[in-house]
C-alpha cells in the first residue's frame, strides 16, 4: 500500500522526518510511523520525534489539510467526554469507560497530570524543600 503524501518537500524536514509525518497522517501510532519512515528503535524515536517543533508544525498541517482542525478535533472530544449509550431495555445510560477516556485525553492535552520524568531529576534535597513548602506530595 503506498503512503499518503500529505506533507511535501520541505526545508525543514528530512526525508525521513517528512515520512514520519505522512504515516502518522495516515493512521498507525508513532511507533509505527518511525518503523515504516526507517528509523531504527522507532518506540523511542517515534516519541523523541513528536516533541520536535518542525514535526509538530507539519503533522498540524497535514491533520489540517484532511479537515481535522482544532475546531473539529474539539467538538469530537466533546462528543467522546458527553457520550452514551444504550441498553436492552432501550434506556440511555452515560457511557462511563468513553467520557473517562475523553476527561483523560483533556487531562493530558492541557498538562494537568505531573510529569513523573522529572521528580526523578530531583535530589533528595530538592524533594525536601518541595515537601517542606508543600509543592509536592
Amino acid at each position: 500500500m503506498e503512503q499518503e503524501q500529505y506533507v511535501e518537500r520541505s526545508p525543514t524536514l528530512s526525508t525521513r522526518q517528512r515520512m514520519f509525518v505522512n504515516g502518522l497522517a495516515d493512521g498507525p501510532n508513532q511507533t509505527q510511523a518511525a518503523k515504516a519512515a526507517g528509523y531504527s528503535c522507532a518506540h523511542v524515536q517515534g516519541s523523541l520525534l513528536l516533541k520536535r517543533p518542525q514535526i509538530q508544525r507539519a503533522l498540524r498541517a497535514a491533520m489540517e489539510s484532511q479537515g481535522l482542525t482544532d475546531d473539529y478535533l474539539a467538538a469530537k472530544l466533546r462528543e467522546l467526554c458527553e457520550a452514551v449509550s444504550m441498553d436492552d431495555k432501550g434506556n440511555v445510560n452515560p457511557n462511563w469507560p468513553a467520557r473517562s477516556r475523553g476527561v483523560d485525553i483533556l487531562c493530558r492535552m492541557k498538562g494537568a497530570y505531573r510529569d513523573s520524568s522529572l521528580e526523578a531529576e530531583l535530589t533528595f534535597e530538592e524533594r525536601l524543600i518541595r515537601f517542606d513548602a508543600g509543592k509536592d506530595y
